[in-house]
This record gives C-alpha cells, structure tokens and sequence, in this order.
C-alpha cells in the first residue's frame, strides 16, 4: 500500500501538481550541521566535503532522495543528496528561500539548487533543460518522508 502511495505521490509531482503539506515546520527535518560564513562555502562544502556515492551502493535502492541528517550522517550521497543538503543550509543559515530543480539532458537527471534566479551548480556542464522546479517545502517534505524514491525505484534487497 506504501508504495502504491509514494507512486501515485511522484506522478502527481512529475505532472506538475503542487502539494500542499500543511503543518510542517523547519523543526521536522532539522540537523546538526556545520556553520558557514557564505552560502559559496556551504555550496563548496556540499560538493567537495560530501563523498560522491550512487544510491544503489548507498541505501539499496534505484533513485533515493536522502534527507539533510542523512547525508551528513553518512558524509556520502549523489547529485540529489548533495542538493537537498545545500537547500536546507541555504534555507537555515541564509534564511533564502531556495528551489530545487530536476533537470533532463539526453537520458540523464539531475538536482540542482536555485537561489534568487541565481543557479547553483556542482561540476556539471553542458544544457540543461528544467523539468520540475520544486519549492523548499516540497523537497524537504519528500526527502523526510517519500525519500523521491522514483517509480523506476526499486529495491534490490
């Protein structure tokens, strides 16, 4: 029943559906975290202190959207882990408002993070092309409780 949920969650996401998630505060998803002077240095921190790990190897699933405490606890995570840990730092040291968006190039996905129009890049180059853009609410809400895992997903257990 839990994964027909978390289905039918993701393809209203991917339709372009806004969810609303009423009563959730900063609080639900909060973690100790380093303190940076700058959001650039939080971005670097994100990308270079944060070990690349693909899901599959990391949780045992497909496509797996960790939460902040996550990825800090296991100092490891892919595009969308690292992403996820930049908003929430932007959001809790910076008080920015920031947006997450999924990108599309050829067959390839990604995460990146947005900040007053400004992106927010790790090293990837090349044209993206914006597919869903997703508000610091949304991200934070599936991180917390869907963990993104994506219809594709699936675990190999």
């Amino acid at each position: 029943m839990r994964k027909v949920i978390l289905f039918i969650i993701v393809i209203l996401i991917l339709s372009g559906c806004d969810l609303v998630f009423v009563g959730q505060t900063n609080e639900d998803y909060w973690c100790e975290c380093p303190q940076f002077e700058t959001i650039k240095s939080a971005l670097n921190y994100c990308y270079s202190e944060i070990v690349f790990m693909w899901d599959v190897d990391l949780y045992g699933y497909f496509e797996y959207w960790a939460a902040p405490h996550e990825t800090l606890a296991n100092m490891a995570g892919d595009c969308d882990d690292r992403a996820i840990l930049f908003a929430y730092i932007a959001h809790s040291q910076f008080q920015k408002d920031p947006e997450i968006i999924y990108a599309q190039k050829g067959l390839k996905f990604h995460l990146y993070v947005r900040i007053d129009g400004k992106p927010y890049l790790d090293n990837k180059t090349g044209s993206w092309n914006d597919v869903k853009v997703y508000s610091y609410s949304e991200i934070m809400w599936i991180a917390t409780h869907s963990h993104g895992i994506t219809p594709l997903g699936k675990s190999i257990q």
